[in-house]
């Protein structure tokens, strides 16, 4: 079923972007860039969504990374070491 496509965030320009947008033209669906452009699904890159429609990817950046490899660790699960930095440094 074709579908009016709304990609949230990333520039144009980007790889993926562009990867992304071919893959679903492909697929017979319409693209669009624009919040203000009708749309039926969409599919966020790095910002979150939290409207009505259905959203792959809708969550993304609502979560703590550090504190999530601090729970992996917890766990014995291994993963990066990271560090905590201050906003601005």
């Amino acid at each position: 079923m074709k579908k009016i496509v709304y990609i949230r965030g990333g520039k144009g320009s980007n790889t993926a972007i562009k990867v992304m947008t071919h893959h679903l033209e492909e697929l017979g669906h319409t693209v669009v860039r624009s919040k203000e452009d009708p749309f039926q699904v969409g599919l966020s890159w790095g910002c979150s969504y939290d409207g009505p429609k259905p959203f792959l990817n809708s969550g993304v950046n609502r979560f703590n990374k550090f504190t999530a490899f601090s729970k992996f660790r917890d766990a014995g699960a291994s993963c990066p070491v990271t560090y905590p930095i201050a906003c601005g440094v």
